[in-house]
């Protein structure tokens, strides 16, 4: 065991991370970053369930450790929406673009996952083996960044439009 830690969490893990990414896709999707097009949303969902499993079957057995492969993959991916609908909004929108929450969340993403996959691309070792304390400072910096992302994504829920009440003629 690398890191002490129990097989089922590396399981939980793997398993959380195509949830993950389920997750955010439906996200991205509802927000018509690909046109309500429901085949294409399927079909990548299929394309990242089959790198899922390709990758867990190769590089994890999805018990042995981490699917730091899976996690760089997916972190591009987000990275990559995310700058798809910022730009969406910059074209698109009126307002003002720091009052919109779609903002705040994709800069979020876009912070996070960037120092997500500096983390994890240490992890896969192809040459050089980073030291512990190398690591160690990434995981602060993760730490720090995390908690960066949540302050925005606070700041994201303080700019929701409140829901317009209806009244009727009638």
């Amino acid at each position: 065991m690398e890191n002490g830690l129990p097989k089922s969490l590396f399981f939980l893990l793997n398993i959380y991370s195509y949830v993950d990414f389920l997750l955010f896709l439906w996200l991205f999707s509802n927000w018509g970053l690909f046109n309500r097009k429901k085949s294409t949303v399927i079909a990548i969902a299929g394309a990242f369930f089959i790198a899922w499993v390709v990758t867990n079957i190769i590089f994890t057995s999805f018990i042995n450790k981490a699917n730091l492969y899976f996690f760089i993959l997916y972190s591009f991916a987000l990275i990559f929406f995310s700058v798809s609908t910022f730009n969406r909004m910059v074209v698109h929108e009126r307002s003002s673009i720091f009052r919109n929450p779609k903002f705040w969340i994709c800069l979020g993403v876009i912070i996070f996952y960037s120092f997500f996959i500096v983390y994890s691309s240490t992890g896969v070792t192809f040459m050089y083996v980073p030291s512990k304390e190398f690591r160690r400072g990434l995981q602060a910096i993760m730490v720090y960044s995390n908690l960066l992302v949540n302050l925005l994504y606070a700041v994201a829920v303080i700019w929701i439009p409140r829901k317009k009440n209806f009244t009727s003629l009638f």
